[in-house]
């Protein structure tokens, strides 16, 4: 709470005792008119007149000299602040603060020792000459104690007051910032729960990638791509024998060329019935050998051609299955991310199985 607020708070506490000191006095001077319009006549009142003369004059002495011990203490305290700001801490101060408290004390003694003398003195006279008009006055000093004694109350009263604001502040204080730890904890929650979330998901997508990696090479080594390796070794072996072959047969034609340039140039000789049928079976085996070359040639380049048209499947099928993988990734980190969940072992299973089917 600022000083200002205290400042106003004193002013409208003091302008309320005003009120009722203002009325108190008021209701006083209804009485006491009261009193004078019923015994004016009388001399008793006239005496007792002039003992309330006498008694506000003492009052108003005394209310003189605690004005004069107010000051006096206001000026001590201004003192005692401007010493405090300018040497704190000093024996100086230090004795100047126990000579302070020491004069308080005797004020305060001496106040308390002249009001009750005083007083007493005075009350002891009206009581013997008037005791109407001093049942009166102990009322009165009854009223003005009562009221001092409520001041007091009332001063500290505000005291526990903004004691009470003061640590209700503070708790509201620590009360807004527990509200606002426990936002971003829970922000701090919601946000582990979704990086763990995104953890679980992409280690089960890990996992069924690995699986299907494995499957897809188990598949590589089980396909056609394969068979058709095989094929082109088996055509390469055959192309070496019947490259072989060839080349034994035209070894043998080459021979049986020597055969005959010889047999013709051995003119005494008659040639065998049987060669020329030999000559013909010959070229026949060869014809037919060439044409079992060419065939194997034509059956080569369809395989080749088979093999490549093959190859170019393979890897477009590949590419999709790919693409297709990894859409089907995106679009279910997306749901993940939008549904804010962790997701279960039955989707990561059945993507596992979506994409088995897809590579197969």
């Amino acid at each position: 709470m600022d000083q200002n607020e205290l400042i106003e708070q004193y002013r409208t506490t003091l302008e309320v005792m005003k009120e009722k000191l203002t009325n108190l006095y008021e209701d006083k001077e209804k009485q006491a008119q009261e009193i004078l319009e019923k015994k004016s006549a009388s001399l008793e009142f006239q005496k007792l007149e002039q003992n309330l003369e006498i008694l506000q004059e003492g009052v108003q002495s005394l209310n003189l000299e605690i004005f004069k011990e107010k000051g006096n203490l206001r000026k001590l305290k201004a003192d005692n602040e401007w010493g405090e700001e300018k040497l704190m801490n000093t024996e100086e101060i230090l004795l100047l603060k126990r000579e302070l408290d020491e004069t308080i004390q005797k004020n305060n003694e001496l106040k308390t020792d002249k009001n009750m003398t005083n007083n007493e003195s005075k009350l002891a006279q009206l009581e013997q000459s008037n005791p109407k008009l001093f049942g009166l006055v102990k009322k009165i000093i009854m009223v003005e104690e009562t009221n001092f004694l409520l001041k007091e109350e009332l001063s500290f009263l505000e005291q526990e007051r903004n004691k009470i604001r003061a640590e209700y502040y503070k708790i509201t204080q620590c009360l807004g910032q527990k509200e606002k730890l426990k936002l971003k904890t829970r922000e701090v929650e919601k946000e582990i729960e979704r990086s763990e979330a995104n953890i679980y998901y992409m280690s089960n997508r890990l996992e069924d990638l690995a699986y299907d990696l494995e499957r897809e090479k188990e598949s590589f080594k089980i396909s056609e791509v394969n068979h058709l390796f095989e094929k082109l070794e088996e055509l390469k072996q055959r192309k070496q024998e019947s490259g072989k072959k060839v080349s034994d047969l035209f070894d043998q034609v080459e021979a049986f060329d020597i055969e005959i340039d010889s047999e013709r140039k051995c003119e005494n000789k008659m040639p065998p019935t049987n060669l020329k049928q030999e000559i013909k079976n010959l070229e026949s085996e060869i014809t037919e050998r060439t044409k079992e070359l060419k065939q194997k040639q034509a059956e080569k380049k369809r395989l080749r051609i088979v093999f490549e048209q093959k190859l170019k499947e393979f890897a477009m099928n590949k590419k999709a299955r790919l693409r297709s993988a990894v859409d089907m990734q995106s679009t279910n980190l997306s749901k993940h991310t939008l549904s804010k969940s962790t997701p279960s072992l039955a989707v990561a299973h059945s993507t596992k199985r979506l994409m088995s089917k897809g590579l197969i």
